[in-house]
């Protein structure tokens, strides 16, 4: 399992699984991303994970977009960098961005980290 940030149009992070021995399609390098969750890969993911939001879709297990919401759509408080939308734009102001940074990692935290089980 592996926590990530990620950009596509829009900032959002979760926990993706990943097969370090796998071969990855080029062939070159050792590991790749496992994109058909099996029940038997979310039994074993819940001894680490909290059931209750493993909601997997290709290889994220869980995910959230920085304002702590699942749904995708465009958020105004959810930088699109691709729409480059005002939420984008202020990121360039250096106290917005410490803001938009603080308030996003705690949203990660409250909805996808703190569901991380101590084993």
């Amino acid at each position: 399992m592996w926590f990530r940030i990620e950009v596509e149009s829009n900032l959002f992070a979760g926990i993706v699984l990943f097969d370090t021995e796998a071969v990855s399609e080029d062939g070159n390098l050792k590991g790749s991303q496992v994109n058909d969750i099996t029940y038997e890969m979310i039994d074993e993911v819940a001894k680490y994970l909290n059931r209750d939001i493993i909601t997997p879709v290709e290889w994220w297990l869980t995910w959230c977009y920085p304002n702590g919401k699942h749904q995708e759509v465009d958020y105004v408080d959810v930088p699109n960098f691709k729409e480059m939308n005002q939420c984008a734009i202020d990121l360039v102001d250096c106290q917005k961005r410490k803001e938009f940074v603080k308030n996003a990692v705690r949203n990660f935290e409250e909805h996808i980290l703190k569901y991380l089980l101590n084993v």
